[in-house]
């Protein structure tokens, strides 16, 4: 698999993903990549994604971050299957997971990251970490006020 990762494409701070033409499956995690066919195909399931390269890649991310192969074809986690949803015991083994990866950081802290950019002058900086935060598609005091600042300019 080497061949398809240029070391020049890899990074060490964030999850380093390939699509490919040629597969034999639908995706695959390595330590260091993930790889995921470009024409992937899944078992539909009811209420289930119908985008197979956004939930290939979400399941892949979902080894990353220690969750296994499970069966209710209706979970992110089940194989070849359009499901998409995770457990509680699921979501909190993988966040107990993206904590030990050092370049992971939770909202509240990239918020405080900003908000530290924004109090020392560079503003422009703290606007790239705020527009990243309110693109998250879930509602919290962190990403309401990320959102507020954002189209405020970044004013408090």
């Amino acid at each position: 698999m080497k061949r398809h990762y240029p070391e020049k494409t890899r990074t060490t701070n964030a999850f380093n993903i390939y699509y490919i033409k040629q597969f034999g499956v639908n995706g695959v995690y390595f330590q260091d990549s993930i790889f995921v066919k470009h024409t992937a195909s899944l078992r539909k399931v009811e209420n289930g994604l119908d985008e197979p390269l956004p939930r290939v890649t979400s399941h892949e991310l979902g080894h990353a971050l220690s969750l296994p192969h499970r069966q209710n074809v209706t979970n992110l986690m089940a194989s070849g299957t359009s499901g998409f949803a995770l457990s509680a015991e699921e979501i909190q083994r993988a966040r107990a997971a993206a904590g030990k990866f050092g370049w992971i950081k939770p909202a509240g802290t990239l918020l405080a990251e900003a908000n530290r950019l924004f109090d020392s002058g560079q503003k422009a900086d703290a606007l790239r970490i705020y527009q990243s935060l309110a693109l998250l598609p879930f509602e919290t005091p962190q990403l309401t006020q990320a959102r507020r600042r954002l189209k405020a300019g970044a004013g408090r």
